[in-house]
């Protein structure tokens, strides 16, 4: 639960969520508690953002470490890993649909664009340059119509 709504919620890439160091986690900032995303190489430095996190998720959170006691990342484990867990997930919620790290990655994108999230906003949350948004910008607009949601 604690990785899905972590997913839904910032709209991190896989390898970004691979990368998330329990430092990266700051639950006593000033406006609330955020994640670093954070870039080892200086040319992706650009991606690197904070994001909000929603009280619900660091209530998950504090239980997660309380059961699994991670000690430097917060998922330590293989990238099919969690995508078996992704999987298993969406199985036992009956989801026809694969639930993946792209899946939830669009998913919390068209939730932002539903409900009128500024655009430019969506862009600096996903960490894509401006040229890349339009792109995306063209699938989240085919998305929500596809959707029967207003594209504004």
């Amino acid at each position: 639960y604690t990785l899905l709504s972590l997913l839904l919620q910032t709209g991190i890439k896989k390898g970004e969520c691979l990368a998330l160091a329990l430092n990266h986690i700051d639950l006593e900032a000033q406006n609330g508690p955020i994640l670093f995303v954070r870039y080892a190489s200086p040319s992706s430095r650009y991606k690197e953002r904070k994001l909000p996190l929603t009280n619900d998720w660091v209530e998950s959170y504090k239980e997660y470490l309380a059961q699994y006691k991670p000690t430097e990342e917060i998922f330590p484990w293989s990238p099919r890993r969690l995508e078996y867990l992704l999987e298993d997930l969406g199985s036992g919620a009956g989801l026809s649909k694969h639930v993946s790290f792209d899946m939830c990655r669009w998913t919390s994108a068209l939730r932002d664009w539903q409900a009128g999230v500024e655009r430019d906003k969506i862009r600096q949350k996903l960490g894509v340059s401006k040229i890349q948004w339009r792109e995306v910008n063209l699938k989240l607009r085919q998305l929500a119509s596809d959707n029967g949601a207003t594209a504004a």
